[in-house]
């Protein structure tokens, strides 16, 4: 549990295998919080690690140099503002705990989040974007899963990062429609994608989002950083 004065945000810390990390990826859930998508079922006895996040996080961090966080409300129904204000908190946690070799390649921050947590996903990267840079870090991008309006409306038009929307068109709590109008808004680079006969949950696709994820998260490891910004007196013509 990460404590912020009298808020706590759950947390739970999958280790990178590699010795220096390239990648930090937060996953953030949905309003009542707990292990996010891709429960198969209700079943009570079902291995909760079996759903989408803790199968990905687990598998960035043992095959694709990633320390993965997994974070959850410490109440039901969470602020817009509270939630994201405790994300960037343990986002700058966790970079504190991340590994870094001196003059290494500037770490690559992810956010994916789903429904409620999508909105929150692009809250905490677009406050987070400007401050990375003072430690060697930078957004590498958002990915959502039947995201909510909410949050993120106001923030993909602006925020220069790449963005991944992913929604069901069975979806009955929030319409596919959202991910397409938020797609269309946003800032490139940008990509969406739509499955068939899948509702809020994704429930019976966790295998084939996961591989889509990691395709994503892939392509967004292989792009070049950034020019950074020279200091005075280093590089150009003397």
């Amino acid at each position: 549990t990460l404590q912020f004065g009298e808020k706590s945000l759950f947390a739970v810390r999958h280790r990178s295998k590699a010795l220096h990390p390239q990648a930090l990826v937060l996953f953030l859930p949905g309003v009542l919080g707990g292990i996010g998508p891709c429960r198969d079922s209700t079943d009570a006895n079902e291995d909760p690690n079996n759903a989408l996040f803790p199968v990905l996080a687990e598998e960035l961090a043992q095959h694709h140099s990633c320390e993965c966080w997994r974070l959850s409300w410490n109440c039901v129904a969470p602020g817009m503002a509270e939630a994201t204000t405790a994300v960037v908190r343990a986002t700058t946690q966790a970079l504190a705990l991340t590994k870094r070799p001196l003059r290494a390649s500037r770490l690559k921050v992810f956010f994916i989040g789903h429904s409620f947590g999508g909105g929150v996903a692009f809250q905490a990267a677009s406050k987070l974007a400007p401050l990375l840079q003072v430690v060697e870090a930078e957004v590498g991008g958002v990915a959502v899963l039947a995201s909510q309006w909410n949050g993120a409306s106001e923030i993909v038009p602006h925020l220069d990062v790449p963005k991944f929307f992913a929604h069901g068109i069975n979806d009955e709590e929030l319409s596919c429609c959202l991910s397409i109008v938020l797609h269309n808004i946003a800032m490139a680079p940008r990509e969406v994608k739509l499955y068939g006969s899948c509702g809020h949950s994704f429930s019976g696709f966790k295998d084939v989002l996961r591989e889509d994820l990691l395709q994503w998260f892939q392509r967004q490891m292989s792009r070049p950083d950034p020019p950074q910004n020279l200091k005075p007196g280093e590089g150009g013509n003397k």
